[in-house]
């Protein structure tokens, strides 16, 4: 469906809280960098509101950065994956913690919901060198990428006919 090195870039965006956009360039001269507004090498993306009543014309979702999560809205996202969507989503968009002095110390809850894996003590490690927090256990699903030490960072999650690319990692 969608090739290892695509798939780690999305993550990386997403771990960095990197946002996407749809803007299309209006750059008359493709020999030249497009800069900030490009498209990806695969394409244009479109930023979509997790407002929007339909995302099944998207191959794939990436939830970037921290959202306070809402059950009506991971219910939608069940339902784009049981259709066949591709989801990237982690623990930050999970959470359900709103004071900002918690959401950068670490302090998350989370919400308890049949789309999401059981929470995790999470322990310090490192991925690439960079330090991050991780589960200590994993949700269910084939490991996809692994922390410096060896566990398990990126899952896969076959749900229904698509699958959720999980980051267990506290951080966004």
């Amino acid at each position: 469906m969608f090739g290892k090195k695509f798939l780690l870039a999305a993550i990386l965006m997403m771990m960095v809280g990197f946002e996407l956009s749809a803007i299309d360039n209006m750059n008359t001269r493709p020999d030249e960098p497009m800069g900030y507004y490009s498209g990806t090498p695969w394409g244009n993306v479109d930023i979509i509101p997790i407002e929007a009543e339909d995302y099944s014309r998207y191959r794939l979702l990436i939830a970037p950065g921290y959202n306070m999560a809402m059950e009506e809205d991971l219910d939608k996202l069940e339902q784009y994956v049981q259709g066949g969507g591709a989801l990237v989503i982690g623990w930050p968009q999970l959470s359900v913690t709103t004071l900002r002095t918690d959401v950068v110390s670490g302090a998350h809850e989370y919400l308890n919901h049949p789309f999401t894996p059981e929470v995790p003590v999470f322990v310090e490690d490192m991925f690439e060198g960079l330090p991050l927090h991780v589960g200590e256990t994993a949700p269910e699903g084939e490991v996809f990428l692994r922390t410096d030490s060896g566990r398990p960072l990126v899952i896969l999650r076959r749900m229904g006919e698509g699958v959720i690319w999980f980051v267990n990692a506290r951080e966004y």
